[in-house]
């Protein structure tokens, strides 16, 4: 998980007054935490210009972005909820094969 995405996580979680949940499942979870340095960051903007609200009909947000750049990168499949990520070039976490 990209440290962007963490941010983004627990933001939500605060907003939801869900600190604590989300605190013991990160705790249980252990993910790597991907820090964002400036080759990062540049591969973040590279995704919203290509996939980001105006840009493409994937209409991915500024904290998508940090998913897509990290899975791209990786060359991970991306587990996602709705249909944006899936008019991008990502494979689905939960496609077959």
């Amino acid at each position: 998980m990209s440290a962007g995405t963490l941010a983004e996580v627990l933001i939500v979680a605060g907003q939801r007054r869900l600190k604590a949940e989300i605190d013991s499942f990160l705790a249980e979870l252990s993910p790597e935490i991907v820090p964002v340095d400036e080759q990062f960051a540049s591969a973040v903007a590279a995704a919203y210009s290509r996939w980001g609200k105006g840009n493409h009909p994937a209409s991915l947000n500024y904290g998508d972005c940090f998913a897509y750049a990290l899975a791209a990168k990786r060359g991970w499949p991306l587990l996602y909820v709705g249909q944006d990520f899936a008019k991008t070039d990502l494979a689905s976490a939960l496609s077959p094969g």
